[in-house]
């Protein structure tokens, strides 16, 4: 990901698990070598879901040789 500013790739500087957020469940955080620029991505816990379902669950099917089934409550919704 570049910045926004100069253009300059930005240095991964860690993703920090949000517990007390009702709609997120990490943030990362990005700088920039050459401006200083912050960058603070969230991700949202409904994306999380999303991304179990589409990548996960086929992976646990073949693993398991069964069909994997979601906690009651999720879904796909955004």
């Amino acid at each position: 990901m570049n910045c926004w500013h100069c253009k300059t790739e930005l240095i991964w500087g860690g993703d920090e698990d949000l517990e007390d957020d009702d709609d997120h469940c990490m943030v990362t955080n990005l700088s920039c070598p050459e401006c200083s620029s912050l960058v603070y991505v969230y991700m949202a816990k409904k994306a999380t879901r999303r991304v179990i379902a589409a990548v996960l669950e086929p992976g646990l099917n073949a693993l398991f040789g069964t069909d994997y089934e979601r906690y009651e409550g999720d879904s796909d919704e955004t």
